[in-house]
């Protein structure tokens, strides 16, 4: 745990690793992009085309061009 003058950060960081303490297989990653489409007329107005996990947008939008 990294030690800083802000006592909202400790916390968030304590928060972080008793959290992967409790979850050890869980593994942490940064933002994943998919495709999403709008179905106005449904009762839910968004659906997953392709899974959201793509770690980079260009391979979501390669995800996109082959779908079209």
């Amino acid at each position: 745990m990294v030690r800083r003058n802000d006592p909202a950060a400790r916390v968030r960081e304590a928060d972080a690793v008793e959290a992967s303490l409790r979850c050890p297989r869980l593994a942490l990653r940064g933002p994943v992009f998919g495709i999403a489409a709008r179905d106005p007329g449904e009762g839910r107005p968004w659906r997953l085309v392709l899974p959201v996990s793509d770690g980079m947008t260009p391979m979501a939008r390669d995800g996109l061009n082959s779908c079209l």
